[in-house]
């Protein structure tokens, strides 16, 4: 996977520092880039939020990225029944300083959605259910950003949004999960 050590990168600033050697992976920056542009294509409001996924003990080694992968497809499903668009990107992260979890990045159409309460509620019933109440933590990122059409701060709130969320791309903290495994995954993105 290639790695960037730019300050921009495909015209959106990143969370980069090349004197200490801390870049992003391009495969995983290509793709959000990709939803976000997606929902704000389709939407003339998303609104979007980072949010953390996490255990409170070690979790079977060889479920970690379907837990999460499992709790945002019934999340979607979810509002999808519900007529409400979402969009989200994940990045696994564990090393030996902190127990495994996710940072995800939430995109829904802001039409229906402004503020990530409801998504919250849903994302933390899900996750409870599928690595157990007493495992589960949450951790919802204070920033929202909702990216408007008709703003003319839409570009600049954008361009925010992928700063913010350049960090599921950092490349530290990649390559300790099982062969095989993926470390990060998302909302697959229907090509026209």
């Amino acid at each position: 996977m290639p790695i960037t050590y730019d300050e921009n990168y495909n015209g959106y600033p990143i969370m980069t520092d090349e004197e200490a050697k801390q870049g992003c992976d391009t495969e995983i920056l290509d793709r959000h880039i990709e939803r976000t542009e997606d929902m704000t294509k389709r939407h003339n409001k998303v609104f979007c939020f980072r949010i953390d996924l996490g255990y409170r003990q070690m979790p079977d080694r060889d479920r970690k990225n379907k837990d999460i992968s499992d709790t945002i497809a019934a999340t979607r499903k979810y509002f999808k029944r519900h007529e409400t668009d979402t969009s989200f990107s994940w990045r696994l992260e564990e090393n030996d300083k902190c127990l495994p979890h996710g940072h995800v990045a939430v995109m829904v159409d802001g039409n229906k959605i402004m503020a990530p309460e409801r998504i919250k509620n849903k994302l933390e019933e899900n996750w409870k259910r599928q690595v157990g109440e007493d495992n589960a933590r949450i951790h919802i990122c204070k920033t929202g950003y909702r990216m408007r059409k008709d703003d003319p701060n839409f570009e600049q709130v954008k361009g925010d949004w992928i700063y913010r969320t350049s960090y599921l791309a950092k490349d530290r903290d990649r390559g300790n999960s099982p062969k095989g495994q993926h470390e990060h995954g998302g909302t697959r993105v229907k090509k026209k």
